[in-house]
């Protein structure tokens, strides 16, 4: 597997994230620890990988995904980019 640019031979791979996973979990109300514990990566991990990845912190996407699943008349967004 080739090393990804700027990454030294030592350096770990990224772990892939199941984000449909990740956004379900939101979804059911855990917080960002407890989803980084399910899925096996550090809590920091997971905080720079969904901002490196779709842009936004996690605290913001959490906020926005409950308020839309409480009834309010915000729609889903922020979701993730795999889910057109």
């Amino acid at each position: 597997m080739p090393y990804k640019k700027g990454f030294s031979p030592n350096a770990r791979y990224f772990k892939p994230i199941d984000w449909l996973l990740v956004q379900q979990l939101i979804d059911e109300g855990l917080s960002g620890i407890e989803i980084a514990k399910i899925i096996s990566v550090h809590p920091n991990s997971l905080y720079h990988r969904v901002l490196k990845e779709h842009g936004w912190h996690l605290c913001h996407w959490m906020h926005k995904r409950r308020l839309a699943l409480s009834g309010n008349d915000y729609d889903l967004y922020p979701q993730i980019k795999t889910m057109k």
